[in-house]
């Protein structure tokens, strides 16, 4: 209801902060379906870190870091861009060379590499090597099937394809990434700020006991002084 309170002067742009916090997920589908509906007649800017919602919400995404924006792109084209597009994990059989040969041929390969090997006690020798293979796609290519067609072609037992790609989380850690001072060197720092600020308490002594020294001469130099006023008068 809050948010369609935002909506009653039909205003061309609205702004929603953390709109789903708090909210059961009845409400937040609700809040989602809200936005969607909005979307067609307003510009809706939605200010959250609940990176899910912004995926399923938002057709454009602006990434501030400290101050700066450092990325804005759709979606998927913002997790293509920073982590180049989308990854396949193959589980396959037989001569891991040829393998990865035949797969860097295609246009759409950008890098083939090998996560696991092992052999398989159960399978005869030409195919009783598994590999575990990881390609890596070219930013803007998806094709799959390609993958599992050459690799059958090649006479290559697939044993298992799985599509992986980075979420928003990745690429919201990746472009906010900064170096992580230590807790021993942050310690340090604040040890030595403490020492610089702090007065140095031998030079005060010393000068407190000038201070003294020069205070004692006087009260001899006065009660001098007196002493021969006294004489000067008895002898008058």
């Amino acid at each position: 209801m809050d948010n369609g309170l935002g909506n009653v002067h039909d205003p061309p742009v609205i702004i929603l902060d953390e709109p789903t916090v708090g909210l059961d997920p009845r409400q937040i589908i609700d809040v989602r379906n809200l936005i969607k509906s909005l979307a067609g007649d307003h510009t809706i800017i939605l200010s959250t870190h609940i990176l899910s919602e912004v995926k399923m919400t938002c057709d454009r995404i602006t990434i501030i870091n400290r101050g700066q924006v450092v990325a804005t792109n759709h979606p998927d084209d913002l997790v293509n861009e920073v982590r180049g597009g989308v990854q396949y994990e193959l589980d396959i059989a037989g001569a891991t060379e040829v393998a990865t040969s035949k797969l860097q041929q295609l246009d759409s390969v950008a890098s083939v590499s090998v996560q696991s090997q092992s052999q398989d006690p159960d399978e005869d020798k030409e195919t009783s090597q598994r590999s575990l293979l990881l390609v890596q796609l070219n930013p803007g290519s998806d094709d799959g099937p390609a993958l599992a067609r050459t690799l059958i072609e090649a006479g290559l037992n697939l044993y298992g394809m799985q599509r992986t790609q980075a979420s928003l989380e990745d690429v919201f850690l990746n472009l906010t990434a900064t170096d992580v001072v230590s807790m021993d060197q942050t310690v340090e720092q604040i040890a030595e700020q403490i020492a610089e600020l702090q007065p140095d308490t031998k030079e005060p002594a010393m000068e407190a006991k000038s201070e003294s020294e020069d205070e004692s001469e006087k009260n001899e130099s006065e009660n001098h002084a007196e002493i021969e006023s006294e004489n000067h008068a008895e002898n008058m």
